[in-house]
């Protein structure tokens, strides 16, 4: 049975500006296991970017192993609401990303408001053009609904927070939120591999969203998938149960989980036909 790894980026790979240690390695022991793809709520810059960022830790990868939340709303967008004028609450990055692939992108008057993560130095913000139309009812959407987000020193807030506010304060949510845990991130990855269902999809993650994707869309079209929980993004196992999504596997690091797998299939390639049965044995 093919196996595909969906690695997560941030606290997993990466965490803000600096490479995890092993995450390289990592990869290259996953590749030898199965397919590699790189699933992501990150908003803020194109895969192309990231990319280039990942190389830069010595972290193999190509932009078109990349599905990020701002991507999958991009191609949403594109596919669904040709020619709507669109105002982009982003980073200038995941702008010039929406505004290069087609999205007529306008900063009033908008058909359709799509909230991604936004910054302003260290703080979250939503710019009042945004809030403004939304108030007004204009159709919007949500590359994501992360509550925080993690960095090298700990964790700052992401968009979860705005639509939790705008849900309390106005009682207005997103036609859609397209990243991990949400179905059009499933979706857009299935076109995009053309999964059929037959594949063992393995998540590996650091958050509530990525042990959510697993055991939702993930495991309803692939009933052998299964999620792996690592510990180097800062969010503790203790909170992942305590939020509901308890992951099948718990380890240290995407090091330590890509060491085993690579192991298992170094003693017996048939293990990986039916991988999750294979690691519960160890």
């Amino acid at each position: 049975m093919k196996v595909r790894f969906l690695v997560d980026v941030d606290g997993v790979l990466i965490k803000s500006t600096v490479g995890i240690p092993g995450a390289g390695e990592a990869v290259r022991n996953l590749r030898d296991c199965g397919d590699v793809s790189f699933v992501t709520n990150i908003s803020t810059v194109s895969p192309q970017m990231l990319s280039e960022k990942l190389n830069g830790f010595d972290i193999d990868s190509d932009p078109s192993e990349f599905s990020t939340a701002g991507s999958v709303a991009i191609d949403h967008l594109l596919r669904n609401y040709d020619g709507a004028k669109i105002l982009v609450d982003g980073t200038k990055e995941f702008k010039r990303q929406a505004q290069e692939a087609g999205v007529q992108v306008v900063k009033q008057n908008p058909d359709i408001v799509l909230m991604a993560f936004n910054r302003d130095g260290n703080n979250l913000v939503l710019g009042g053009n945004t809030y403004d139309a939304i108030k007004k009812h204009t159709p919007f959407f949500a590359t994501h609904d992360n509550i925080d987000c993690p960095t090298r020193n700990g964790f700052m807030g992401d968009t979860g927070l705005f639509l939790k506010g705008l849900k309390h304060g106005h009682n207005l949510t997103p036609e859609l939120i397209f990243g991990k845990p949400e179905q059009p991130m499933y979706d857009y990855i299935a076109r995009k591999y053309g999964l059929t269902g037959a594949e063992t999809i393995v998540m590996i993650g650091d958050g509530t969203s990525d042990m959510k994707f697993a055991k939702g869309p993930i495991a309803e079209k692939h009933p052998s998938s299964f999620g792996a929980f690592v510990k180097t993004g800062g969010v503790t196992h203790e909170r992942m149960i305590r939020e509901g999504c308890a992951p099948d596997f718990v380890n240290d690091s995407i090091g330590d989980f890509a060491k085993l797998v690579k192991s298992l299939q170094d003693t017996d390639p048939a293990a990986l036909s039916n991988l999750s049965s294979s690691l519960e044995r160890q």
